[in-house]
């Protein structure tokens, strides 16, 4: 599974990914024509792991 910001909301990150069978949990840009979905409670966890970096690092 791979948590990414929007930042990595490319078409061509997202066949990597799946033709890596990597699960994507990936947020939409507001400026893509078409939604795509994904799981909002793993995406929390991405807030988790950077809060966590954040502590280390300090």
């Amino acid at each position: 599974m791979l948590l990414a910001d929007k930042g990595y909301d490319a078409d061509a990150i997202r066949a990597e990914l799946a033709a890596a069978g990597v699960e994507e949990v990936i947020p939409t840009k507001s400026n893509r024509r078409t939604r795509i979905p994904h799981d909002r409670a793993k995406y929390r966890w991405r807030n988790l792991v950077e809060r966590l970096f954040s502590k280390l690092k300090n």
